[in-house]
């Protein structure tokens, strides 16, 4: 389990910013750090929610894939309709 550990750090240190820590005092920096820990949960149940769905890609393959999906309102005098693009890439995978 050793490399899991490992590879955890790994991921704080780089997908997520965890240095350099830029904080003073001890409350900011020790806030930085729980921010970065919340964020490496996040990341890490995104990825368990995409293996379980059969999707295998990153946590960050797919946030980048969400990030090309855009929406639009339309809007007529009757009703409103949300149009969005489709995040086709995370499908193929």
């Amino acid at each position: 389990m050793l490399y899991k550990i490992e590879e955890s750090f790994r991921c704080m240190k780089s997908s997520l910013d965890l240095r350099p820590v830029y904080h003073w005092t001890e409350r900011r920096i020790k806030g930085h750090i729980m921010l970065c820990f919340l964020s490496f949960y996040v990341l890490r149940v995104i990825q368990r929610k995409l293996t379980e769905a059969g999707l295998y890609i990153t946590a960050e393959q797919a946030i980048e894939e969400l990030d090309r999906v855009r929406a639009i309102k339309i809007k007529t005098e009757k009703t409103e309709v949300y149009a969005r693009t489709a995040a086709e890439r995370v499908i193929r995978y």
